[in-house]
């Protein structure tokens, strides 16, 4: 197409180009523009895999560092929390340097990382640190040793200690992994910083807070990442040839990268953090000034970011992805790839296309002239041959070589050539004779145009003569020509038949019978085709006559088709108004503009309408008016007619009619005046229709919806409903209430929108209509709150359903809401709640959880017939200790009352958290007597060493209170292990109880023991002499056993 366009356009811009360049230049420019459009789609191409190469690529890099720093960093978090939780369940103890040391020590072959400690407020500090040999040093701070002086050892591959290797002034609690903790109060990361002792480390720490039993901080566990380890990994990510990747923190400090460049170097001996706009490094230094001009704070990154940017005129592609943590961490990855690493071969390509361009252009030029040549050559001996032939040179003869088409051409020449001297040579015996037959016909021919050329010419119908013998067109006007559509030379010396005018044959063999038997024809109607192939009528007519001493046959047809096309429509028009008004179930009607509507025209529907022929209401306005109207409809019909006519509008009435069997009914009336021209009423027009039982239907349906009604307002539910665009239909009494409006029928066409204060509250619940719409699923008894307030300013809860609405055929038309107010039971349930989570408070405050868990799930056994117990169980071993408060007795003489049950108060409360923290249960108090067991209600294989931990703690917690001379308190302990009954007993005050000889001999252990001293028998020193340390008091007496041997409790070995 393109060809064809350029060739047209280079032959009407001049008429002398030749063929050699019509041939050259098209064959040229399409090569050209063929391998050119390729070089720069390819060209397009690579530019844009580079761009989705290098977003892919920095997607990669920035998500591999994510997911390293993700877990690299979790590390130190882990240990912290492994750390805290030993503590808390005393498996680790902070005051044993030791024990502290040997578990780091072992954590450090787990975990790679640089530094885990512990210091507390003191100042005391114990860690272990890695060295670049991966070899592991214990650091101490002590009060033995002396506060602020760091001791550095040495360890074996067991994690003992060796010789110490030096001794430096250093103080833990002015280190950023302290303050920054003392100051947040809770787990975080340091500041990055660099290490006192090794100024060319940079460091960061988790640090983790360590809590007393009162949830005070006692000392802070850390862990060191060294942060060139996030160099290394940086370095060893492959981005590309030239390609950067760093870390920075959002104050623009660099954290890492992967250039060997220290982000912390040595200045005179101090180190100090460079910004990454200062960096040596050309593309990390220039991108982070880039960073800080497209983002005046780099706090505002929250989402990954694209862009690039030019060094030196290189195009580089940046990808900033911002890292956070929970741990106060906010840092940013930057990936910095340069577009040369990829343009390399792309460019290479490039400059291989256009040498491939220029070289296609030169060959393409070179084989077009050679073509051209070689075609144009044979064409321009045969354009000589032509031209000879047009000027009368017929001996020509022409020889075409080596093109098949040319050799063609030639033949066909040399075959015409030789046809033309033949036709020559027969023509001039032929010009003589047919100048002869020419002068005698010239003449005849004369008069018989003269004759007949003035009709036939002018005649507006279509005339044409034929042959008789075989009906061939002499000739034909040019009405006939208007209308066929066909030329003078489509026509002539053709038949009817060639021109396939005939629609009928039976038409054509009548026709000729016809013309036989009478000789002519007049109006004969028939159809036939014309040129466009549409089918026409026409009129026919036709007689014989002879011209030139041939028999002719003159033919006139009369073209009726548009009259037979309106007789036809008028026709079809007339049935199908016919059939309708037939069909209608009712009575359509024409009437005069007088007083009765004197009727002119009625449809034959009326006789089932009113009982009455057509011919009964024609024009007898005595029934079609005075007798059909009912007298009290009568004024109301005419009023509605006449005011309709006056303002030129159809009118629609509802009356009631009399039928002629006297039956009364109820019908409906549509019509209009008819005007002429002049605005003169000519004719009413109208149609009736029967609607009585349409109307009884109305008036049912009328008085179902006033009982629906009288229901739904009566009813104590407030109820609603919408359609599928939750537009309001309706509601009842009771919603329209509550809701604000005047009545029901003022929701209709409202939407909550309209309703509701707060437009999200309407989107929430819209969209929850929608919901239930589109999935056909009820909603059922969902609890919430009004969102306006009563009155009196307190919430209103509703207990709301909203169920879909179906039509008869299952679809989902519309939603009905069952709104019901529950605020008075809410606020009893709310009442019993409460009073439940207090008697729940009081039952566990009485009794231990187990128990009181058994009671609840049986509580109609409380009441024993008998008065047995409610509870009782059998445990096979449990450690039972009692404690008593020595002097109180002489004590509580000498205290007024009230101040003495608060000191009493206080030190029972003090034991109570004490049993908790351990995991004990709390049996009773006996006045200044402490009772608590081990083991029970729940077992536990560790329930001595329990017990023997709260002793020491109650050693320990009893001397922080004074007696009223300032003198510390004393306590005597007893312990014993064995088995004991426990249980319920009681009818009106429940007490949990234990019985058995572990519970006298354990009382007995305490009686007899000295203030001060923890005194347990031979069971239970039998379960504690691998850890803590007992001495041996010997045998003492005790009643009603005998002779035992006893020890003292002193503490733990560690």
């Amino acid at each position: 197409m393109l060809l064809q366009t350029l060739t047209n356009r280079v032959s009407k811009g001049s008429k002398k180009v030749s063929l050699r360049l019509v041939l050259i230049v098209p064959l040229v420019l399409q090569i050209f523009a063929a391998v050119g459009l390729t070089g720069w789609l390819s060209l397009q191409n690579g530019q844009k895999a580079v761009n989705d190469l290098a977003s892919q690529l920095q997607v990669e890099v920035s998500t591999r560092i994510v997911q390293h720093l993700d877990r690299y960093l979790a590390i130190p978090h882990q240990i912290n929390q492994i750390n805290s939780d030993a503590i808390e369940l005393g498996l680790l103890n902070p005051a044993n340097v030791e024990s502290m040391e040997k578990y780091f020590w072992k954590q450090m072959q787990v975990f790679d990382v640089g530094y885990i400690s512990f210091g507390n407020k003191q100042g005391e500090f114990i860690g272990v640190e890695r060295l670049d040999n991966n070899n592991l040093l214990i650091n101490e701070v002590s009060q033995k040793s002396g506060l602020g002086k760091l001791y550095i050892y040495g360890t074996d591959n067991e994690g003992n200690r060796l010789n110490r290797i030096a001794i430096k002034n250093w103080n833990p609690l002015v280190e950023p992994w302290y303050t920054d903790l003392m100051k947040a109060g809770k787990p975080l990361w340091s500041q990055i910083y660099h290490w006192t002792d090794k100024p060319e480390i940079l460091s960061i720490s988790a640090s983790y807070p360590v809590y007393n039993q009162t949830h005070q901080i006692i000392g802070i566990l850390s862990v060191d990442l060294i942060l060139s380890q996030i160099n290394d990994f940086l370095d060893s990510l492959k981005v590309s040839q030239s390609g950067k990747t760093f870390i920075l923190e959002n104050n623009g400090l660099l954290v890492a990268s992967s250039s060997k460049e220290q982000p912390l170097p040595l200045n005179q001996g101090k180190t100090q953090r460079i910004q990454a706009s200062n960096s040596q490094n050309t593309v990390i230094r220039l991108t982070a000034q880039n960073l800080k001009e497209r983002f005046s704070n780099l706090q505002d990154i929250q989402d990954p970011q694209q862009f690039n940017f030019k060094i030196d005129g290189a195009r580089h592609y940046v990808q900033v992805t911002p890292f956070f943590d929970d741990f106060g961490l906010d840092w940013l990855i930057v990936v910095v790839v340069p577009e040369a690493d990829f343009m390399g071969q792309i460019n290479a390509n490039t400059r291989t296309t256009i040498a491939l361009c220029l070289g296609a252009l030169v060959v393409a030029t070179v084989i077009a002239i050679f073509t051209s040549t070689w075609i144009t050559r044979p064409i321009l001996q045969l354009s000589a041959a032509s031209r000879a032939i047009a000027s009368g040179q017929l001996d020509q003869n022409f020889e075409g070589e080596g093109i098949q088409e040319l050799g063609m051409l030639a033949e066909s020449f040399n075959q015409m050539a030789h046809q033309l001297r033949s036709y020559f040579n027969a023509l001039e015996k032929t010009n003589e004779k047919l100048e002869q037959r020419v002068e005698q016909r010239t003449a005849a021919l004369r008069l018989s145009e003269e004759k007949f050329a003035l009709a036939f010419r002018s005649s507006p119908d279509p005339i044409t003569i034929t042959t008789l013998s075989d009906g061939r067109f002499i000739e034909v006007n040019d009405s006939f020509l208007n209308i066929t559509g066909y030329g003078r030379d489509d026509v002539i010396d053709r038949t009817t038949m060639e021109l396939n005018c005939w629609v009928n044959s039976d038409d054509q063999v009548r026709l000729h019978l016809m013309l036989t038997d009478e000789g002519a024809i007049r109006n004969q109607e028939f159809d036939f085709r014309i040129k466009s192939g549409e089918i026409r009528t026409g009129l026919f007519s036709a007689e014989i006559i002879n011209i030139g001493g041939q028999d002719c046959l003159l033919s006139v047809i009369n073209d009726i088709t548009v009259r037979k096309q309106a007789q036809e429509a008028l026709s079809e028009s007339q049935r199908t108004l016919s059939t309708l008004m037939s069909n209608l179930p009712g009575m359509a009607y024409r009437a005069c503009n007088d007083r009765n509507w004197t009727m002119k025209f009625v449809s034959e529907g009326c006789c089932d309408l009113t009982g009455y022929q057509p011919e009964d209401l024609i024009n007898n306005s005595n029934v079609s008016y005075q007798k059909l109207i009912l007298l009290e409809d009568r004024e109301l019909v005419q009023g509605e007619v006449q005011a309709a006519i006056a303002e030129r509008q159809p009118f629609r009435i509802v009356y009631r009619i009399i039928t002629a069997t006297g039956e009364q009914k109820w019908v409906w009336e549509q019509g209009r005046g008819v005007f002429s021209p002049d605005g003169e009423l000519l004719t009413i027009e109208g149609f009736i229709t029967d609607i009585t039982e349409r109307k009884k239907a109305t008036e049912a349906l009328q008085q179902k919806e006033q009982y629906l009604r009288l229901i739904l307002d009566n009813i104590p539910q407030q109820v609603f409903w919408k359609d599928t665009n939750l537009i309001f239909l309706g509601c009842n009494k009771n919603w329209a209430e509550a809701t604000g409006v005047d009545s029901p029928e003022a929701v209709v066409g409202l939407t909550d929108y309209d309703l509701l204060p707060n437009r999200e509250i309407a989107d929430f619940y819209r969209e929850q209509d929608r919901k239930i719409i589109e999935t056909n699923t009820p909603q059922l008894h969902v609890i919430a709150s009004k969102a306006k307030p009563s009155p009196d300013g307190k919430t209103i809860w509703l207990d709301m359903s909203k169920i879909p609405i179906h039509d008869s055929k299952g679809n989902v038309v519309g939603i009905l809401g069952v709104l019901e107010d529950i605020t008075q039971r809410k606020y009893a349930e709310e009442a019993l709640r409460a009073e439940q989570e207090n008697s729940e408070r009081l039952l566990l405050n009485i009794f231990p959880q187990a128990i009181a868990a058994q009671l609840k799930q049986n509580q109609s056994g409380l009441v024993k017939q008998n008065g047995g117990a409610l509870i009782a169980e059998q445990f096979e071993e449990v450690t039972i200790l009692f404690a008593d408060i020595v002097g109180f007795t002489p004590l509580s003489t000498r205290m007024p009352p009230k101040q003495l049950v608060n000191l009493l108060g206080a030190i029972i409360s003090a034991f109570d958290q004490l049993s908790e923290q351990h995991g004990l249960e709390k049996i009773k108090t006996i006045g200044d007597a402490y009772m608590v067991a081990g083991g029970l209600p729940l077992p536990r294989a560790d329930h001595a060493e329990a017990i023997a931990n709260m002793a020491l703690d109650m050693q320990q917690i009893i001397t922080q209170f004074r007696t009223d001379k300032g003198e510390p308190f004393q306590i005597r302990i007893g312990i014993n292990t064995g088995s004991v009954v426990a249980g319920v007993i009681g009818m009106k005050k429940f007490i949990y109880d234990l019985w058995g000889d572990t519970v006298n001999v354990a009382s007995r252990m305490e009686s007899q023991g000295i203030a001060g001293g923890i005194q347990v028998t031979a069971a239970t020193y039998e379960r504690l002499q691998n850890k803590y340390i007992l001495e041996k008091r010997g045998a003492i007496f005790v009643k009603g056993k005998g002779e035992m041997v006893t020890y003292w409790l002193t503490g733990k070995k560690y």
